[in-house]
């Protein structure tokens, strides 16, 4: 059915109303219609087309994110049903010129929120914001799909992405950094060094991630930002005890493995890791199976007795990530066993390992000893968050 009706404003009008009545607009549908009621109302018809123009490369950026590999890695499950509220969402966030967005806002509440924004604005100032707004959000959802596509060729981005799958509340700054060209692997680093202490080292620090928002503008104050928020966090504790219960750490064993064990992995190797998966799905493999007390084998590898193997089962040292086929056929397996599967691994490090002439007398004396070097390693990887000396 064609409707034509030659006042622009009265045409947005009669356009929400009927949409409103079937299947709903989607959230940049109506912010759309909103940006031209304005310009109508305003702006003398001036941005209409400009407003077009953006949206339809929105749009379409919006499919390209839908359909990329890295996006089954992005926050949750439901993320690529959500695309384009989501984005707009993290918009908001990144943007401290605005005082409405509070961090646990959804896209809907935050669209009213800006709605009642421009509502209250002064006349005289809307054709302004509104070019401004435009631009930038453009420029937010290209940022957005650059650093999916820099994840398939930056190690440093792929770990972040597939391997740490970083909050959504780092979503913000790490686009905003893009967009300023700040964006580089120490930065990356940050982000997952932050990811650890404001979500694994004791409790949840939502608002310091959000937060982060308002230091985009150097590289040396975003370092600093994150630094003072993790002053909250007992550093010097977490790091005595960061070789202990590796097995409970998940995604953040996975990234400290790979950073530690494969410091100059190149993407190649990552993508190798990857398969054909759109996600990281290695497995957390015990080298001295965790059931070992079933065939009460744990004195041959030099434990007194269960209790004593119990205190290093899930430490850094017996943990190796691996790939879940390999791992499930192994189960409760014997070294000898497992040494062929692990060469089978994608993973350099497990090759190396499964190869190494000292690989059979793997014991208790070799767990401690390779807690002892992660802790040292992981106090100095962490050091610009411990107090000076």
């Amino acid at each position: 059915m064609r409707l034509e009706e030659k006042n622009a404003g009265r045409a947005i009008r009669m356009f929400q109303t009927v949409n409103d009545r079937g299947v709903p607009l989607s959230l940049l549908d109506k912010l759309k219609a909103l940006l031209i009621l304005y310009s109508n109302k305003f702006c003398n018809e001036e941005l209409d087309d400009k407003i077009n123009k953006i949206f339809g490369d929105i749009f379409k950026i919006s499919m390209q994110i839908k359909e990329h590999r890295a996006v089954s890695s992005l926050a949750d499950t439901q993320f690529v049903n959500e695309v384009e509220n989501r984005i707009f969402r993290y918009h908001l966030f990144s943007n401290n010129k605005f005082e409405f967005p509070h961090y646990n806002d959804g896209a809907d509440g935050l669209y009213v929120n800006l709605k009642n924004e421009l509502k209250n604005m002064d006349k005289s100032s809307i054709k302004d914001w509104i070019n401004s707004y435009i631009d930038d959000f453009l420029n937010f959802f290209k940022s957005f799909y650059e650093i999916l596509e820099l994840s398939l060729k930056n190690p440093n981005m792929f770990k972040l992405i597939f391997i740490l799958n970083i909050n959504p509340y780092f979503y913000a700054p790490l686009v905003r950094l893009k967009m300023n060209n700040l964006l580089d692997d120490e930065c990356l680093e940050l982000f997952g060094m932050a990811e650890i202490i404001f979500y694994n080292f004791g409790s949840k620090l939502k608002a310091a991630a959000y937060n982060l928002r308002d230091r985009v503008d150097s590289k040396e104050n975003f370092k600093n930002q994150i630094i003072e928020s993790a002053k909250s966090v007992d550093m010097e504790y977490h790091l005595n005890q960061i070789e202990r219960y590796n097995f409970d750490w998940k995604k953040c064993f996975h990234y400290l493995f790979l950073t530690y064990r494969e410091k100059n992995i190149s993407i190649d190797n990552l993508m190798k890791i990857l398969g054909d998966s759109k996600t990281y799905a290695m497995q957390i493999e015990h080298i001295i199976s965790q059931n070992t007390e079933k065939t009460l084998d744990y004195k041959k590898y030099g434990f007194a007795d269960l209790n004593d193997f119990e205190t290093y089962k899930n430490s850094f040292g017996n943990l190796i990530p691996l790939e879940g086929s390999i791992n499930s056929s192994i189960s409760d397996k014997s070294l000898a066993y497992k040494q062929d599967e692990y060469k089978k691994s994608a993973i350099f490090y497990n090759q190396c390992f499964a190869n190494s002439s000292e690989f059979l007398n793997f014991s208790k004396e070799t767990i401690i000893e390779e807690n002892r070097k992660f802790k040292e390693w992981a106090k100095d990887y962490f050091s610009i968050f411990l107090p000076k000396e």
